[in-house]
């Protein structure tokens, strides 16, 4: 007689249910072909090449929103004596570089006062002409004194000035071709009609001779006659102002 499992005992056990593994497999994953060495330089080339031409455009578009167009820019380089002695006046060496004459180019002069012997180089006068400014070669006159230590002749300075003092000359530039002995001598001359000291005049032209300065300049400056100058009919604000401003230390200087 074969033994049998009861029901009962069956039924009444409490135990864990059993844990089914479950079925469900995560989907294959497609097989991804091999990306071979060319076509990826050829990605990369495409991306950097899209990026270049959309900074490109952008800087394009940001040049133009400015209104500045590149091909429109111009170097501008001032001479190396260059200087604004007063307003509508100005003082330099005598240019040579592009760059230095497009920066001359945007100072609207009118005339131009050469003060040493030395004829103008060709690039200079096709400047000039090309721009309707008047050269006067004053050196090529006036130049050489006639006293044995003088650097340069009074009737040089007194021409000059009083062709600086006629504002119809202005806007006008004193150049010598180095831009310190001649037009160092003729501007100091300047300021002391100006009423400035001595000392002052000196200053300004070792500022722009330097190591170049020479004492003769200095002491023609200071012995130089201001009564052989003869003030032409329109002078301009800057002069009056300093005779008004002399004639008041007079009057102080009286009382």
């Amino acid at each position: 007689m074969q033994p049998t499992a009861s029901s009962s005992s069956s039924s009444s056990y409490q135990g864990p249910s059993p844990t089914v593994p479950s079925t469900s497999q995560p989907p294959p994953q497609q097989p991804t072909a091999p990306v071979s060495a060319q076509t990826a330089v050829q990605a990369s080339s495409t991306s950097s090449s899209s990026s270049s031409s959309s900074s490109s455009s952008s800087s394009s578009s940001s040049s133009s929103s400015s209104g500045v167009q590149p091909s429109a820019i111009s170097f501008l380089s001032p001479p190396r004596s260059f200087g604004i002695v007063e307003k509508g006046v100005y003082r330099s060496n005598a240019p040579e570089q592009p760059a230095q004459l497009a920066f001359l180019r945007t100072l609207g002069l009118k005339t131009v006062v050469l003060l040493s012997p030395e004829a103008p180089t060709r690039t200079l006068l096709t400047f000039l002409d090309e721009n309707g400014i008047q050269l006067r070669h004053l050196g090529i006159t006036a130049w050489k004194s006639t006293s044995g230590w003088k650097p340069v002749s009074e009737e040089l300075i007194k021409e000059g000035i009083e062709h600086v003092l006629d504002v119809r000359n202005h806007p006008t530039m004193v150049m010598c071709s180095s831009g310190i002995h001649e037009t160092g001598t003729f501007i100091g001359c300047l300021r002391k009609m100006q009423g400035w000291n001595f000392n002052s005049i000196v200053v300004e032209y070792r500022f722009f001779a330097g190591s170049k300065s020479r004492y003769v300049n200095e002491q023609f400056i200071e012995l130089f006659d201001l009564d052989l100058i003869r003030l032409p009919k329109d002078v301009p604000e800057w002069i009056l102002d300093a005779q008004r401003m002399l004639v008041r230390l007079c009057q102080y200087s009286c009382c």
